[in-house]
């Protein structure tokens, strides 16, 4: 239930993100929203490779350890602190933070 909550938070927190975005450019611009969205179409190459780029990610990810994937998850994903995992499972700050950049290394050397 608690991560569902954190889902809901950080999806409504990415919709307001997405908003301002969209509004500030607008108000810049002068144009309405949808010819600026004309303005930064991307090819159809750039979308597949970011489409592969992304599964790969996903993969490597889930190959991680599982302590490693879901401390990985909590703090990018759900925009947990280190403190906040630590305290969700029962750990210390430094173990989390080691383990997160232990994922992050692995990801980087592999990617």
């Amino acid at each position: 239930m608690f991560l569902e909550f954190l889902r809901f938070a950080r999806n409504e927190r990415n919709q307001q993100r997405w908003d301002e975005r969209h509004t500030s450019k607008t108000a810049l611009i002068g144009e309405p929203l949808y010819q600026n969205t004309l303005l930064f179409q991307k090819s159809i190459e750039d979308t597949i490779i970011e489409m592969l780029s992304s599964e790969k990610l996903r993969l490597m990810i889930q190959s991680l350890p599982q302590i490693q994937c879901r401390r990985l998850i909590l703090y990018y994903e759900y925009g947990l602190t280190y403190m906040q995992i630590a305290e969700i499972e029962g750990c210390s700050f430094v173990a989390v933070k080691l383990s997160i950049d232990n994922a992050k290394n692995t990801i980087r050397k592999n990617f």
